[in-house]
């Protein structure tokens, strides 16, 4: 069954267990640095449901809400956090073969590397360009990221974000693309103590998203987005 967040509000989202929320965590542990400070709260969202709910956990308490990838290039001041940080986990993925081009839909948690290595092994050559790119899907699409001649501006064709409660779909348009930036990264219109969630429809192939371990240090309030893989690699 398709799950449907489009225009759904935090507060009426469907009563799930919540994933463990574990206090005072050192963030040493999940961050590729194997340094930095503590958080109040941390948690891991390994789908949209979860997401949403830790997202309506937090807000209900009036806390602070972080959302990061896999802990790629990520640092955590020795302060530390004052709120509810949450790594994204959900990285199913499913793509619509329309013949000589496709739509991919993936989420937030996807690490981006191994993506982009399954697509291009199943014949699409539109991303090629991110199959040695740290991080994940979402941390990407806050920074534009790319390399080798080729970025998520180019690629993407529209991502759902969680803004003021609501799940919202963003056109590649609205993201304000620059070289290696976007208006979440600038902090532009997008709500800063945002959360991100994705759907996930049962139609179309589908998988888990790579296999090596990369996450964003980013603060992503993307977390699904629909990209072109563009046409297939000639043979």
């Amino acid at each position: 069954m398709a799950i449907r967040l489009g225009g759904s509000c935090l507060n009426s989202a469907p009563s799930v267990d919540l994933p463990p929320i574990r206090e005072d965590e050192p963030m040493a542990r999940h961050a590729s640095w194997r340094a930095g400070g503590r958080t109040r709260y941390y948690s891991e969202a390994h789908s949209a449901i979860q997401a949403l709910a830790l997202a309506a956990w937090a807000m209900e308490r009036n806390l602070p809400l972080l959302w990061v990838g896999r802990g790629t290039n990520l640092l955590v001041r020795d302060a530390g956090y004052p709120g509810l940080l949450v790594s994204h986990r959900a990285q199913a993925w499913r793509l619509e073969d329309h013949g000589d081009s496709a739509l991919l839909h993936v989420e937030a948690g996807s690490p981006m590397a191994g993506l982009a290595r399954r697509i291009t092994r199943m014949g699409w050559a539109g991303l090629v360009w991110a199959e040695g790119l740290p991080g994940s899907v979402g941390g990407a699409v806050v920074g534009n990221a790319g390399c080798y001649g080729g970025d998520v501006a180019t690629s993407l064709v529209s991502a759902e974000l969680l803004l003021g409660g609501q799940v919202v779909t963003w056109p590649v348009e609205r993201f304000g693309f620059g070289y290696r930036m976007s208006v979440l990264k600038r902090g532009g219109e997008a709500e800063r103590r945002g959360g991100e969630a994705s759907e996930r429809g049962e139609e179309g192939e589908s998988g888990r998203g790579g296999d090596v371990d990369s996450g964003s240090g980013e603060e992503a309030e993307s977390g699904g987005a629909e990209a072109h893989p563009a046409s297939r690699i000639p043979h």
